[in-house]
């Protein structure tokens, strides 16, 4: 059975799923510093992720895809962004805004426009309605101290099965 909450994805957890894809589909040089490097991680990630009815993130995390894909050799870039389409599509991904002018100034200097997005959209919901999976420590501290549910990707891609 599905579980009514909401996943909201960070850039790191989004990006590795989207970089496993890649590398299987022959882009080999993106594997380097890459965290899911099996498909049991893989296969974890996604049956993670498929427990929520919904899966969310920010334009700010689709900024930060875009520029990774920028980064990336301009031959690549078709069929990287192919890559980043059908994942979208796959997961059935909704983007919501948090206006910069709406960001508290404190958390932006700690934390950055898009963590502090992430962190004001997981909060926008019912408590307990939303879990944020990213690999960064700080964000997840952030969001566990507002008593927000957050997983660290290391967490997921390490477990058994969902």
């Amino acid at each position: 059975m599905m579980d009514p909450r909401t996943l909201i994805l960070d850039t790191g957890p989004l990006w590795e799923l989207i970089r496993y894809l890649a590398v299987r589909a022959g882009y080999v040089a993106l594997s380097s510093r890459a965290i899911l490097r099996t498909q049991e991680q893989y296969d974890n990630l996604v049956a993670f992720a498929a427990q929520f009815r919904h899966r969310m993130t920010t334009p700010h995390v689709v900024a930060e895809i875009s520029r990774r894909v920028v980064d990336t050799p301009k031959n690549w870039h078709s069929n990287l962004w192919k890559l980043v389409q059908e994942e979208f599509a796959r997961m059935k991904m909704n983007e919501e805004i948090l206006k910069l002018l709406h960001m508290p100034h404190d958390l932006l200097v700690s934390l950055g426009a898009v963590d502090v997005g992430i962190l004001k959209v997981a909060a926008s919901f019912e408590p307990g309605m939303t879990t944020l999976l990213s690999i960064d420590g700080s964000l997840i501290k952030e969001c566990r101290s507002a008593g927000l549910s957050a997983q660290d990707l290391w967490e997921v891609i390490a477990a058994e099965v969902y």
